[in-house]
């Protein structure tokens, strides 16, 4: 290292103004080095930068777009549950007997009334009286119509309710009597010695030939006689 530097020495005072020349390129370059150096290590800081400040921007639109995806989700949902939950059924069974041409239990419209009922009966017989009923009147499940025929005098239950029970009034006035026009087969086997047939042999009378007009009637039924009916009489009423 000491040998160098008398070289150096030693070459300066000899040619002075080429080591000079030699030492200020030297620097130069350096310095232009250290200057490059800097500038790219700027340059990669700074697109190191963009880079994550664009993958951030980025993230918060999709997390924007999510965010918003799911609120429509849910407020759909929502709606789907709110509208499941206020609909009403689309369908309803009804009944209908008494003086129409088929007496049956029908499947109708929700917003159906008595004179769409009627049509799908068949129609009113010759002697039904369609002055005791309203046409007009809108239905409801479960509803049990009756059609009188002309000149009946019946107590019936006004047709805006729920069909009848075993308890509907008697002629006399007298309730928790089976009503033989209204009560269904499990209602009448509530009558002492009244079973499944004649049950069903009373209510095939009912549609065939109309409602009893009075009590008495019911010795037309097959199977039930005078005797049968003296038994049952006080537990009856149309």
């Amino acid at each position: 290292m000491k040998n160098i530097g008398q070289r150096f020495k030693q070459l300066f005072r000899q040619q002075p103004l080429k080591v000079s020349t030699v030492i200020f390129v030297i620097l130069g370059l350096i310095t232009v080095g250290t200057i490059q150096h800097y500038q790219l290590k700027g340059q990669a800081t700074s697109a190191n930068l963009k880079a994550i400040m664009a993958k951030q921007k980025n993230e918060q639109i999709t997390d924007v777009a999510q965010s918003s995806a799911t609120n429509e989700t849910n407020t759909s949902n929502d709606s789907k549950t709110s509208q499941s939950t206020t609909e009403k059924p689309n369908k309803m069974y009804v009944e209908i007997k008494g003086s129409v041409a088929q007496p049956n239990v029908y499947q109708v419209a929700a917003d159906a009334r008595i004179n769409d009922l009627v049509k799908l009966a068949g129609g009113l017989t010759k002697d039904a009286d369609s002055r005791q009923i309203n046409l007009a009147q809108p239905l409801q499940d479960g509803m049990s119509i009756y059609v009188p025929k002309k000149g009946e005098d019946l107590l019936v239950q006004e047709q805006t309710g729920p069909p009848a029970t075993s308890s509907t009034i008697s002629e006399a006035g007298v309730p928790n009597k089976i009503n033989l026009n209204q009560a269904d087969a499990t209602q009448l086997q509530q009558v002492s010695g009244i079973g499944p047939k004649k049950a069903a042999d009373i209510i095939d009378y009912r549609q065939k030939d109309g409602p009893f007009k009075s009590v008495d009637e019911l010795t037309n039924v097959n199977g039930i006689g005078e005797k049968t009916l003296a038994n049952i009489r006080d537990e009856l009423c149309v």
